[in-house]
């Protein structure tokens, strides 16, 4: 992991464009549905760090979930970063336009 040899911390972000969202629930997201995006996303970063840390218990990991676009997260992060590395969790469809 590149993080472990370059011996810097590992910062997972994970973000949801609150405000995409909020336009489109004028026609119809549920009612919680940010409430539950929200929760899906802290958990999937909780199990991401559990994860690494399993196999790299000294590597000091941050989590965020953090309410912005991705684009403008990636921007902000890359100011201070080493190295971004992007992923996905293969959105398609609908919830693919939100994402951009």
């Amino acid at each position: 992991m590149e993080a472990v040899r370059r011996q810097v911390p590992l910062r997972l972000l994970f973000t949801i464009n609150f405000a995409a969202y909020n336009h489109v629930r004028r026609v119809g997201v549920p009612r919680g549905f940010l409430r539950v995006s929200e929760a899906n996303g802290l958990e999937m970063l909780d199990e991401l760090r559990d994860s690494i840390s399993s196999t790299h218990a000294a590597l000091v990991i941050e989590t965020e979930l953090r309410d912005a676009d991705a684009v403008s997260a990636l921007v902000k992060e890359s100011t201070t970063a080493c190295l971004i590395v992007l992923g996905t969790r293969g959105l398609g469809g609908f919830t693919g336009i939100l994402v951009g």
